[in-house]
């Protein structure tokens, strides 16, 4: 019998984010629930200008060639959407 595996988020992701940003505490928690395939960076847009063009969109998921997966409300479901079409 096969068992079929959860479906995982690549490795080489960046979760832009700022201090006191209670959805990016919940993309945070629903990424690390869904499961990473490697290391997710951690990105403060205060302290990184090139990210400032998501100051209204945050938080915001970054594949590893900066790609936008998700922004704002970022949920389970969806990051496992995400990891499903990336297989």
């Amino acid at each position: 019998m096969f068992r079929r595996s959860k479906p995982t988020l690549p490795a080489g992701l960046t979760l832009v984010t700022r201090r006191a940003c209670g959805l990016c505490e919940e993309a945070l928690g629903a990424i690390g629930r869904v499961g990473v395939a490697g290391p997710v960076a951690i990105v403060d847009i205060a302290e990184h200008a090139e990210h400032a063009m998501f100051d209204e969109r945050l938080p915001v998921l970054l594949d590893s060639a900066s790609n936008v997966l998700a922004e704002g409300r970022i949920t389970e479901r969806q990051l496992r959407a995400i990891a499903r079409s990336l297989v």
